[in-house]
């Protein structure tokens, strides 16, 4: 029996999008997962060996490391509500860091509100938009009953393109 090669080849084409397609889609869903307080998660590559600095240290030199990669820990205070994203971590002050993966990688889940999360990547210090704030508090509401607030000036922020989270 006689069988056309493109007829295989497409087959072979249609089963890669399946499994890439199951894999992208398990990602997503593990963002989600309501992840026990007990329980230690991790994602993206393995943290450094060295020391974590505080929130508040960071912060405080926020300058200086601006562009450096760093090692953090906090406790997180906000996540995307939306995908899971982004989080913040605050330390003993009210300042906070907002925390990306780098590449749009990974996410972490929705409920990890008060966990405590050590996280490494690139620091930065930006101005952020009106409009890129404003999206932030939308993501950060959405699917709860909460209003967002307007916000409607920029405003300085501190920021991490993590490549490593892990969240207690």
């Amino acid at each position: 029996m006689k069988v056309n090669s493109r007829f295989l080849s497409s087959r072979r084409l249609v089963m890669l999008v399946a499994i890439l397609t199951t894999a992208a889609s398990f990602e997503i869903a593990s963002a989600k997962t309501n992840t026990s307080p007990e329980s230690v998660l991790v994602r993206g590559e393995p943290l450094s060996k060295g020391l974590a600095k505080t929130v508040d240290a960071c912060v405080q030199e926020g300058a200086k490391l601006d562009g450096k990669v760093v090692k953090m820990t906090g406790t997180v205070k906000q996540v995307c509500k939306a995908k899971g994203c982004w989080f913040t971590l605050t330390g003993k002050g009210n300042e906070t860091v907002r925390i990306t993966s780098q590449g749009y990688k990974f996410f972490v889940p929705t409920n990890a509100d008060g966990r405590l999360a050590t996280v490494e990547g690139v620091f930065s210090v930006k101005e952020l938009s009106a409009e890129m704030a404003q999206h932030y508090e939308d993501d950060r509401v959405a699917g709860t009953k909460e209003v967002p607030r307007k916000i409607t000036t920029a405003a300085k922020e501190f920021s991490l393109a993590a490549t490593a989270v892990e969240l207690k």
